[in-house]
C-alpha cells in the first residue's frame, strides 16, 4: 500500500500551481480546436501550441505524484523536476510566441492583399475568417497565463534545489511529520490525581456510568445459598453463617466471655447477676444425636 509523505507548504503551493495549469490549458485547447474547425488554414505554429498542451499531462504526472508517494519519491530528483519545470517554460513561451507571429502574419497578408496602410487586424486577415483571428488571439492570451504559472513552479524548483545542496534533506518532504502520541508530562500523568471520583478498575460501574449486567436471578441464588442451613442430612442445627459484618463492640464482648474474673470487692452488686459468664454464654446448639426425641 502506497503511503503518503508529509509535504511541506510550499510543496502544496506548488501542486495547487500546476493544478491551475491544468485548468487554463483545458480551455486553451478548446479555444484551440475551436480555431481550428473555422474556415482557413493554419501551419506548424498552431499544431505546436497544441502539442505542448498535451505534452503537459505526463510532465504533471510526474511533478506531482512523484513527491508525493513512498514508493515514487526516489524517482523524484530535484535536479530532474527543475528540468521538467524549466523544459516547459521555455515550450510555453516558445507556443504563444509563434501563435502570435502566426496572427501578425496573417494581418500584414491580409493588408497586403487589401492594399490597406498599417499592419492590419482581424477583418482582414489572410489565414481565415474574422472569427479565427479572435480565436487565435484568445489562445495567445491564455498562453502567456500559462506561461507565467510555468514561471512560479520552476522558481520553486530552483529554490529546492539550493535547499538540497546544503543537505536539508527533501526539500518538498517536511522535517516534522504529525504523529499521534498520548501524552508523556508530568501534567498528563497528573491530570485527575485529586479526582472524586472512588469507582476502582475492578468496581461494577465503569467511568462512563453503565453498570456491570449479572444474569437474572444469579444474585437471588447467591444469597439463598449464603442464608441456606440445609444438608445431605437435613437442616443443619447450627447458627446461620451471617454475612453482615458485625459491630466493633460485639468483639469486645466474646473477648470479655473468655477473659472473665470473678468479681471483686469493688465490682458492683450486680456484677454476677448481669455480667456473669452463664449471662454471655450463647445458647448449646450442639448436635444432640439420632437418639434425641
Amino acid at each position: 500500500m502506497l503511503g503518503r509523505l508529509q509535504l511541506t507548504k510550499l510543496q502544496k503551493g506548488k501542486i495547487a500551481t500546476h493544478c491551475v495549469q491544468a485548468l487554463f490549458v483545458f480551455v486553451a485547447l478548446c479555444v484551440l480546436i475551436a480555431m481550428f474547425v473555422q474556415n482557413g488554414h493554419s501551419d506548424g505554429r498552431g499544431k505546436w501550441y497544441c502539442a505542448v498542451a498535451f505534452l503537459c499531462i505526463p510532465a504533471w504526472v510526474f511533478l506531482i505524484m512523484t513527491p508525493m508517494w513512498q514508493r515514487t519519491v526516489r524517482f523524484a530528483n530535484a535536479f530532474a523536476l527543475a528540468a521538467v519545470d524549466v523544459v516547459f517554460t521555455i515550450f510555453w513561451f516558445s507556443a504563444f510566441i509563434a501563435l502570435a507571429v502566426w496572427i501578425t502574419d496573417g494581418e500584414k497578408q491580409g493588408a497586403k492583399d487589401k492594399k490597406v496602410g498599417g499592419s492590419g487586424n482581424c477583418t482582414i486577415f489572410a489565414y481565415g475568417n474574422e472569427k479565427k483571428c479572435e480565436l487565435a488571439k484568445a489562445a495567445v492570451g491564455l498562453g502567456a497565463v500559462i506561461w507565467l504559472l510555468w514561471v512560479a513552479s520552476s522558481t520553486i524548483s530552483v529554490y529546492f534545489i539550493i535547499r538540497w545542496k546544503k543537505g536539508e534533506g527533501l526539500p518538498w518532504e517536511n522535517a516534522k511529520p504529525v504523529t499521534y502520541q498520548e501524552p508523556s508530562s508530568i501534567e498528563a500523568q497528573t491530570k485527575d490525581a485529586w479526582s472524586s471520583d472512588v469507582n476502582d478498575h475492578g468496581d461494577h460501574e465503569s467511568d462512563d456510568g453503565a453498570h456491570t449486567l449479572r444474569p437474572e436471578g444469579q444474585e437471588e441464588d447467591e444469597h439463598q445459598l449464603l442464608q441456606s442451613t440445609e444438608t445431605d442430612d437435613g437442616r443443619h442445627p447450627g447458627q446461620p453463617w451471617v454475612t453482615i459484618p458485625q459491630p466493633a463492640s460485639y468483639v469486645g464482648q466474646v473477648e470479655h466471655d473468655y477473659n472473665y474474673s470473678a468479681p471483686t470487692a469493688l465490682s458492683p452488686a450486680e456484677y454476677d447477676q448481669h455480667n456473669s459468664y452463664d449471662s454471655f454464654r450463647p445458647n448449646n446448639y450442639a448436635y444432640p444425636g439420632p437418639d434425641h426425641q
